[in-house]
């Protein structure tokens, strides 16, 4: 009966080893779930601000629109002063061969 309860005793021995490396592995897997945990919340912080600085460069480029589209009205009132200008010249053109005839 000794090496039966030799036995069973090597078998409880051996059975808490095995929990003792299942603890471990899983304190390691715990430990693994832990840093992506943190993995997942720093990539969340640089999705907002990636998301912050596309909102900004959008707003920049509303803004560049704007000033384009101003432009575009500065440039067309500048036409027409320039037509305002050579119509003028044309009739000081005028003029001037009517008081050279």
């Amino acid at each position: 009966m000794d090496s039966y309860g030799f036995i069973m005793d090597s078998y409880g021995f051996i059975m808490d080893s095995y929990g003792f490396i299942m603890d471990s592995y899983g304190f390691i897997m715990d430990s693994y779930g832990f840093i992506m945990d943190i993995y997942g919340l720093i990539m969340d912080r640089y999705r907002l601000i990636m998301d912050s600085y596309g909102l900004r460069m959008d707003s920049f480029g509303l803004i560049m629109d704007s000033y384009g589209f101003i432009m575009d009205i500065y440039g067309l009132i500048m036409d027409r002063y320039r037509l305002i200008m050579d119509s003028y010249g044309l009739k000081m053109d005028s003029y001037g061969l009517i008081m050279d005839s």
